[in-house]
Order: C-alpha cells, then structure tokens, then sequence
C-alpha cells in the first residue's frame, strides 16, 4: 500500500466538515480497523482510515488500452 493517500473528507468524524484532499498516511503498525490516519484540518484530531479492495473494473479508453484497473473505497471510523 502507499504510503499516503490524498482523499476528500464528507462528514469528518472529528468536526463533521467536509474536507478537501486530506492527506493520509500510512500507520506504523496498521491494526485490522485502520491502515491510515490525518489530523482533521479544523481541530486536529486523529481521522482514521482503512481501505477496502472492491471489485475490478475494466478501463475503457485507449490510455488504458482496456486493462483492468482496481476500484479501491475509502472507510472512515469515528471511533
């Protein structure tokens, strides 16, 4: 996995903003809830993260030259 990741934010589970291309990283020692974290941009406080692997996706433009691509979702705790 990468080690950071840019998301946007709906519902901040610390101030329940949205937020704008938030930037994750990964945890040191990611536990089976959370991969990732950032410091919500309004109080700082801990947002965490994990990322789940959806199923594939065929790419339709000829950049891609119809090669599948992996559809990834975002899961945000409020704990």
């Amino acid at each position: 996995m990468k080690a950071e990741i840019i998301v946007d934010v709906k519902r901040c589970a610390r101030c329940g903003e949205d937020h704008q291309k938030v930037v994750f990283k990964k945890l040191t020692r990611p536990g089976p809830r959370h991969q990732y974290w950032a410091p919500c941009p309004k109080n700082q406080e801990p947002i965490m993260m994990r990322v789940v692997e959806m199923d594939t996706a065929q790419a339709k433009d000829a950049e891609t030259n119809g090669e599948q691509m992996e559809v990834k979702t975002f899961v945000f705790s409020k704990e």
